[in-house]
């Protein structure tokens, strides 16, 4: 299924913000939880963007960064975690999903009651991103439909993709009160079914070891 868009976003006024060659900066940029895929990201970007004073030129095989810039990934629970940061000033940018992205903008859904955030801006579109429902190769489900009851681990709970969860399920006529929501994977056999979010395709998960895509 796809789901749109990841991309990274940032405040208004920090885009606007000029800045000398030599003035040190910090920009924190909000990714995901450690070890996932969205905190590698984070660090490849924020190693891409930095140029410390000092440091050694572009054309000298070194930084090719924001002069002055020191970018740092910072661990979250995810997209709604991030755009609430930002929106507080706790961090500089972050990555998001853009369905979440434009809740935040709007002030709608999870962020109705605390309102729009409408200095957010979107830095770049990364990439299409999908989401599977996987369940255990030795399990018998074999449709969503037969996910009622049984134990679907659903990510952390500021994390975007609980969210679209939410969206998945309700179109598969499921809602969380008729599931058993789990901390665990597939693979730890805490959860016989969970959701994955990816930026690849089908196949990346269909060669997964130990895990499989229900037929339905």
């Amino acid at each position: 299924m796809a789901l749109g868009a990841l991309g990274l976003l940032s405040p208004r006024q920090f885009l606007l913000r000029p800045a000398a060659a030599q003035d040190v900066r910090y920009f924190r940029i909000g990714t995901g939880e450690t070890g996932g895929s969205l905190f590698i990201l984070g660090g490849v970007i924020a190693g891409v963007v930095s140029n410390p004073p000092g440091s050694r030129s572009c054309d000298d095989g070194g930084s090719c960064g924001v002069p002055g810039l020191i970018a740092v990934a910072q661990a979250t629970a995810g997209s709604v975690e991030n755009v609430g940061a930002i929106g507080s000033g706790q961090l500089d940018s972050g990555l998001s999903q853009a369905d979440i992205a434009y809740w935040a903008f709007k002030g709608k859904s999870v962020f109705a009651e605390a309102g729009a955030i409408a200095d957010l801006r979107a830095i770049a579109n990364l990439y299409q991103e999908s989401l599977h429902v996987i369940v255990r190769n030795d399990g018998k489900i074999k449709s969503m439909a037969e996910l009622r009851g049984k134990r679907v681990g659903f990510g952390p709970k500021n994390a975007g993709n609980m969210l679209t969860a939410g969206l998945v399920l309700k179109a598969a006529g499921l809602t969380e009160k008729r599931l058993k929501p789990a901390a665990g994977h597939c693979r730890s056999r805490q959860a016989p079914a969970h959701r994955a979010p990816a930026g690849g395709g089908r196949e990346d998960r269909r060669s997964a070891p130990g895990i499989r895509l229900p037929e339905r």
